[in-house]
Formats: structure tokens, sequence, C-alpha cells
């Protein structure tokens, strides 16, 4: 079994491997969480019923380095020691033996306690699922993960490591609202989340982590102000007037000093100098909101008919709250502008959902798209790096975008990107001009279609105060007539051999949503005659932004359009392009066709999709046949 053969490689004396030891290139994200070597090897040796034998191999490494620890301080085998006490620890909590893990705990916290270790967070990271527990020994445990964070946050060491544990115990703690115990425990873990993140590599910016989790701490003190819990109230605003100026992007306070002045004046002179001790809220400076940004892109209909605005059943611009609708509470803001948007966004799917819709036949869906910091588009399968993609999933199975996006534009890493296109690849589509990927005109200026400069067709450039970010006005339409809408997104960013969560994390690639908007439309788009044969012109054309324009027109148009294309490869003047189809020498014309009639997805469309590849796949063969 697969815990038996891994047991076989880690669990001999003789291995040289540091299976005990968790460096910063052994750790990876697994359940929200973050998983050293010792946490998999306790893991698989509990899944294979081997405790008794991982017990003998641990005593085993500890006598082999015990009489070297006493002579040489902070050396490897030192902190190898600190991992034995964590693997046995977590082997203890996994196994039940209450006995055995309390005495590590002491031990442990003695430890952390009297040297800073900055492996401490690395051996100690396997116990954080167990915090969630509410049994009445397990604060213990809490506390010591504490120090294990106090020591290296006050060492300014392991700093990435520090970030993401206090995610994860935030994670894992959520539910426990309960009592004055547990507001000090958050405000001591974000007081020291702050710490770490002024000196982040972004600028001294603020991440969307600390913003959502202040704003419901700021909301909690409202509540505690309304319900009388002073106490909790002024705890509350002693942290937030103790963040530098520099680093508050939160909002102005001016509102809660007055809510909460309101009822200390309430108090007789005795109280408040007992609830304030020496604090004056009413010093506190009024610092500045956030930027609101009160108008979405909007896309350019490049001459053709504007789409129908229908029947606006959501709309969200994000300055006040994600919302129920969606399956991540999460917003950001930007570095210096401090714009509020829904992100920022790594390798999550975040999901939004909404029921009751009145009849309809499409759902027209616009947001503005933010590509922030080092996404690299299509650059280099043979280096490793992306495909950078993005996209979106409909619950009726529609895919509307599937694409790539680089913000790398006339630089020395002049990668490309496959937007305002789809990128056929996600498809299972492979044109004629996929082998030029592969090679160096990749950085080059040998442009062709599904094959542009990065930020091409991005409504602003450079403005977030990113590295380097974009701005897209996307605007679509898609068939859709469920009472329920489910709109899935989707990344998949990699950057090559440097492609680790934690990098991601820390320097991009990465995107997030605003003024994100839904109607409902009850029709189809009505387009004449001359207004279908523009839409065909532009989609066939060398512009990919016209082409893209005409696709959600062509769309719109349902069956329509259908029998648009159809006449198109059956009348005398179509003669030339179906040639070129035929001969596929116009390889994304037909993508982009085929990739509308997918979409509208009506009987019509169906069996003319058929119908082409059909006549396609014959004439192909035929071509063979004479070749041969």
């Amino acid at each position: 079994m697969i815990y038996e053969s891994l047991l076989k490689i880690v669990l001999p004396p003789e291995t040289d491997k540091p299976v005990f030891a968790a460096v910063y290139d052994d750790l990876g994200g697994e359940d929200g969480y973050y998983r050293s070597p010792v946490v998999t090897l306790v893991d698989d040796a509990v899944a294979a019923g081997r405790i008794d034998e991982l017990r003998t191999r641990i005593a085993e490494k500890r006598a082999g380095i015990t009489g070297r620890i006493e002579a040489k301080k902070s050396t490897p085998e030192q902190r190898e020691d600190l991992q034995l006490d964590a693997a046995e620890l977590y082997l203890a909590l996994k196994a039940g033996d209450e006995k055995q893990w309390k005495e590590k705990v002491a031990a442990l916290k003695e430890q952390i306690g009297n040297e800073s270790n900055p492996h401490a967070l690395y051996a100690l990271i396997g116990t954080v699922p167990f915090l969630q527990r509410e049994d009445s020994v397990f604060p213990e445990l809490n506390d010591l993960v504490e120090a294990a964070l106090a020591r290296s946050v006050a060492a300014n060491q392991n700093k990435r490591f520090v970030f993401h544990v206090i995610r994860t115990l935030f994670d894992r703690l959520q539910g426990d609202e309960n009592g004055e115990a547990n507001l000090e425990r958050d405000l001591r873990l974000l007081a020291m989340y702050r710490s770490i993140t002024r000196s982040d590599v972004r600028d001294n910016r603020m991440d969307g982590f600390r913003f959502t989790r202040e704003e419901r701490l700021y909301q909690r003190g409202l509540d505690a102000i309304a319900s009388g819990a002073l106490s909790d109230a002024i705890a509350i605003l002693r942290y937030f007037a103790d963040c530098p100026k520099e680093h508050f992007r939160f909002r102005a306070l001016g509102e809660y000093v007055d809510k909460l002045d309101e009822k200390l004046q309430s108090l007789s002179g005795e109280e408040r100098q007992a609830l304030l001790n020496g604090f004056k809220p009413s010093e506190i400076e009024r610092k500045k909101e956030p930027e609101k940004v009160e108008q979405a892109l909007v896309a350019d209909n490049r001459g053709l008919p504007p789409l129908p605005e229908g029947k606006t059943v959501y709309q969200n611009d994000f300055d006040s709250e994600t919302g129920p609708a969606w399956s991540i509470d999460k917003r950001d803001l930007t570095p210096k502008t401090g714009r509020i948007f829904l992100g920022e966004f790594f390798d999550e799917t975040p999901r939004f959902q909404i029921d009751g819709l009145p009849p309809h036949r499409y759902v027209r869906i616009r947001f503005d798209l933010l590509i922030l910091a080092g996404a690299d588009g299509l650059v280099g399968y043979d280096r490793g790096f992306g495909a950078d993609m993005w996209g979106m999933r409909l619950n009726n199975g529609a895919v509307p975008i599937t694409t790539t996006f680089s913000n790398f534009h006339k630089d020395p890493n002049n990668q490309k990107q496959s937007f305002p296109d789809d990128y056929p690849l996600a498809f299972g589509v492979r044109p004629a001009w996929y082998a030029s990927l592969l090679s160096d005109s990749l950085w080059g200026d040998d442009l062709q279609k599904g094959f542009y400069y990065g930020r091409h067709g991005a409504a602003r450039e450079n403005t977030l105060d990113y590295d380097k970010d974009s701005i897209y006005a996307i605007d679509v339409v898609v068939p859709h007539e469920t009472p329920e809408l489910t709109v899935g997104f989707f990344a998949q960013f990699q950057d090559g051999p440097y492609s680790t969560g934690q990098m991601n994390r820390a320097y991009g690639e990465s995107w997030g949503l605003d003024h994100f908007r839904v109607d409902v439309l009850e029709n189809d788009l009505e387009l004449d005659e001359p207004a279908l044969k523009k839409c065909w012109e532009m989609l066939t054309g060398n512009d990919a932004l016209d082409a893209s324009a005409a696709r959600w027109r062509l769309v719109a148009a349902g069956d329509a359009a259908v029998d648009f294309v159809e006449r198109m490869f059956t009348s005398p003047e179509s003669g030339p392009l179906v040639e070129k189809w035929r001969n596929n020498a116009s390889d994304f014309d037909r993508f982009r066709v085929d990739r509308i009639l997918e979409l509208i997805g009506t009987s019509k469309a169906k069996e003319l999709r058929r119908s082409l590849e059909k006549d396609t796949t014959e004439k192909s063969t035929t071509d063979r046949g004479s070749s041969g």
C-alpha cells in the first residue's frame, strides 16, 4: 500500500534524507494549512498502523544526535532535535496519547521561550489542524503555537511562514467567537500579522486577508458599542490607533470614535477612567477612506450595435462587502491608491451564485477584470513557465472565456497573450500557429491570430501600483434559462521552476474582480443583414478586438446567427473562405466560428457544428488519399 511504500523509504536508519527537518522548499499547501515532511511521515505511519515503528525510529535518530547538541548550538542537529520533539508531539496527538502530548507541549513551550529557533514554526505547523478542537486541553497547544509565532516575529524571522500560519489559525478558529479571551487572541494575531506584512515585498501594502479581518473587527467594535461592551470596543479601537499611518488603509475612524464617545459620556468619570486607562479616543487622527471607484469600465462596441441592457438582477462594487452570493469572502486594496476589489486571488476558485431569476433567454455578465503582477501569458512551454490561464464557467456548462493574460509589453521579456481570443489548447485544439509558441519567436514581433502583445485590449495599464497590472472590461452574453445562475472562476498561473504557492502569493501572479453586474435578457439580439455581415467580417478579420465584439453579438443573436453562418458556407460569395477552411489555412477563423456555435448551443447550432466538422474531416481524408 502507498503508506508502507513511503515508510520503507524514510524509516530505515541508513537513510540520510532529512525527513524530520522541514525547510522552506519542503513546504506545500494542503487542505488549508502547510505541511512539513515529518507531518506526512506521521500521517502515513498512523494510516499504516506502524506507530511503534515510527517511535522506535525517532528514538534511534535522537540517540544519534544527542551527543552533538550540547557542543554545537544552533546546528542542523539541534534543529533536527526540535523536529523530533514536534514529530513526537504530532504523533501523540494523532494517536490520542494525552500524557505524551502534554509533556511535549510543556517541553517545547519552554524551549521556544528560552531561545529564538527559526525552525520552531516548521516543526509545529503540523499541529495546527488540532487547534479547531474545543477540548479543555487544547488551549495549551494554541498557546504553544502562539509562543512560536511571537518569538519568530520578535526575531524578525520566518516572515512568509508566519504569514501563512496566522492565516491558517484564523481559518481554523473562525467559528470561535465567544468571549473577551478570543478577542484578545485575535488582536494579538493581527498585530503580529501587521508587523510582518509591514516589511513585505509589495511596498508595505495591506493584503486582502488583513483588510477582510480588520473590516470584521471594525464591525465587531461597532456591535460592541451598541451592546454596551465598551471594554471590547476600546480594545479594538486601540488596535486601529496603533496602526502606523503608512500602513493603515482600512477606513476612517470618525464614525467609530463618535459612537464610542457618546456611550462614554453616559458613564461617570470614574467609570470612564477605569475603561480608558489613559487612552484618549478623541485624539485619534481621522484617517483617509480607501479610494472608491464609482464607474465600471465599458467595453468598446467597435461600431457594432450595442448589446441589450436587460434587467439587472445583481450588482456589487465590493466597496462595503463581498456578500453571500460569493463562495470566498475576500476583498483587497490596491497598494497605494487603496482601491477596493474582490480578491486578490491566486489558486482559489471563487464562485458566484444567485437564485430566483425571472424567465430569461440569456445572461449578460459584466465586470472589471484585474490582472496583477507577473502574469506572463503564453510564455515558454519548454521553459516550464505558463501558460497563465484565466476563465469562467456557468452552471449550464457554458465556458464563455478561457484565455491567457500577460502583463509584459514592450520590454525585454515581451511575453504574448491569447486575449481577446480564447486559448485553443484549453479546448483541445492545436491550430497551425501552435508550434511557434515553443520557439523564441514568442519574444519577437511575429504576431498572428491568437497571439498578441501583453495587455492587448486592456482598458487600463499600470494604474494599480503593482509591479505590473492591467484592467480589462469584460462584457459577455451567454444563453442561460434556469432560475439559478452559478459562475465559477478559475485561474492557472505557473512560474516554471519557481512555481510554488509561497512565491506566487508573495510576488504575483494574481487577479481580482470589480464592478460585477448581471443582467437577464428575454429575447435574442436582432441583427439585420448588414449588421450580420459586418459581424462576420470582423470575426474573420485580423483585429482581435473587433472579433471579440462581433463574437458576443453573434452569440446573442442565437439561431439567426446560426442561419447566417450556414449561408456563408453555402452561398457562392463565400467560396474562397470555405476553400481556405477546408484546406486548414484559416485554422483560427474556424476555431472562432466553432466557439460561437458551441456557445449558442441550440439544436440548430449543434447540427451545423457537426456538419462543418464532417465537411472538414472528409476534405482532409480526401487530401491524404490523393497524396498517397
